[in-house]
């Protein structure tokens, strides 16, 4: 799979960025086991391929963030502090 960027993401829809993940993650298991047989040119392919499955995990909670934050409704204002009044010094007792 060819490096895509953030921005390349975004403008997929949920069903690809499912299908995509899924190509990542199996990017992700071929690679790894390339680094197990000393056959891998560029350790650093992993650490990216991780970030990539990452962003497009973002991606697909996004909406589902979204819908949640419209269908709750605001949090009610909380009721102001009560001043306490102030209390007398206490006496001294005598010994």
């Amino acid at each position: 799979m060819a490096k895509k960027g953030m921005q390349d993401l975004v403008d997929l829809s949920p069903d690809e960025l499912v299908a995509t993940e899924q190509e990542l993650r199996e990017e992700l298991f071929q690679t790894r086991f390339k680094n197990q047989m000393r056959q891998l040119d560029n350790p650093l392919k992993i650490r990216h391929l991780r970030r990539q499955i990452a962003r497009t995990r973002t991606l697909i909670a996004q909406p589902v963030k979204a819908r949640a934050a419209k269908t709750t409704p605001p949090p009610a204002p909380k009721p102001a502090k009560k001043e306490k009044a102030a209390k007398a010094p206490a006496k001294e007792k005598a010994r």
